[in-house]
């Protein structure tokens, strides 16, 4: 940081502590896990043995049926730990650091399918081409276990592909069963995973589904969690492409009645959209990000990180003018505009950032 300014140091840091992503980049940006490495594959493949077991009548004890991954010499009798122990059936076990541990309920049945989940783990460091490479393998294998009866099993499906890219879902989506995942988002008890059926909706939506989709929308947005808001927008938009995207303008992007979170969630169904792998093209979600900025100054700077990694560079002046004023200002917005200006590579940027110091307005 030697080249910027002490007085932009702070301020450089916050911004870019405040705005960095959550998701890995592979991923949409939407219903990844917020914890990928936590996931059942992740685990599973980082155990040093797994095993499904015959719960035993003694409490924490049972009794290995099936070597899943690791030595099958050790002990036939184990003793496992585990914050919900079963007290019968059948469990999954993996060992790791010395201890057995308890991760739920697995019929034996699974066997293969838990040898063939850890064949197919994906790399925490995989790059988007690689991962790409094996999704529709992953969507044939993961696809049909969503909402499975067995608990782990379903999550495990859930969680491998909420972490697919938007593109590898648009793919697969011809095998996406509409009216299963419209009951999916019917039932509250799924609710975490409203994000990625709401998606996959999106992809097979016909004309009534779309319009009980928005009308969920402007029944329960301010109450309902921004990832399923962002997602549900985002499936309005793929459903009826530019027509969805003028609504969610019009509802959403456009609308000052409208929460931060609301806003924010509606921005991030464009950036899901934006590019080869979207319904917009880049100078589409360009222009729309111009006219949302139009329409909301007090908030300009949500747009702002997404107009510098398009390219966008020629708002630096409308920036500092929004900047440079006694309107308020949401105190996110600003600080993004500033790195806005930071980012930039055109010189003038940095004569803006220097005139709205001399005034005060840092």
């Amino acid at each position: 940081m030697a080249s910027v300014p002490r007085w932009l140091r702070k301020i450089l840091l916050c911004s870019m502590l405040a705005l960095t992503p959550g998701a890995p980049v592979w991923a949409c940006a939407i219903c990844a896990p917020s914890a990928a490495e936590q996931t059942l594959t992740q685990r599973l493949y980082r155990a040093e043995a797994v095993a499904i077991a015959r719960v035993l009548p003694k409490a924490g004890e049972f009794e290995r049926l099936v070597t899943i991954r690791g030595g099958a010499d050790t002990a036939a009798r184990l003793n496992a730990v585990g914050a919900q122990l079963p007290d019968s059936g059948t469990v999954l076990l993996a060992y790791s650091g010395g201890t057995w541990n308890a991760l739920g309920a697995m019929p034996v049945e699974r066997a293969p399918w838990l040898d063939r989940l850890i064949a197919l783990r994906r790399p925490a460091d995989a790059n988007p081409t690689a991962a790409d490479a094996n999704w529709p393998a992953r969507f044939a294998y993961f696809l049909p276990d969503l909402e499975n009866p067995v608990p782990l099993v379903a999550q495990a499906a859930y969680d491998e592909l909420a972490s697919a890219p938007y593109g590898a879902m648009r793919a697969a989506s011809s095998a996406f069963n509409a009216r299963a995942l419209e009951k999916w988002l019917e039932r509250g008890e799924l609710e975490a995973r409203h994000p990625l059926y709401a998606l996959m909706l999106g992809f097979v939506a016909q004309e009534l589904q779309v319009q009980a989709l928005q009308q969920r929308l402007l029944n329960t947005s301010a109450r309902s969690s921004m990832p399923t808001v962002s997602a549900l927008l985002a499936a309005v938009i793929e459903a009826r492409g530019p027509a969805g995207m003028a609504w969610v303008q019009a509802h959403y992007l456009e609308n000052a009645q409208r929460s931060d979170a609301e806003v924010q969630a509606a921005l991030l169904a464009v950036r899901v959209h934006a590019g080869a792998s979207g319904r917009l093209s880049r100078d589409q979600a360009i222009a729309v990000a111009r006219s949302y900025i139009a329409a909301n100054p007090q908030r300009a700077g949500f747009v702002a990180s997404d107009l510098g990694d398009w390219g966008a560079w020629d708002l630096v002046a409308e920036f500092e003018r929004l900047m440079d004023t006694e309107q308020p200002q949401v105190f996110a917005s600003r600080y993004a505009m500033v790195l806005y200006l930071l980012r930039s590579p055109r010189p003038e940027a940095r004569a803006a950032l220097e005139r709205l110091r001399a005034r005060g307005r840092l």
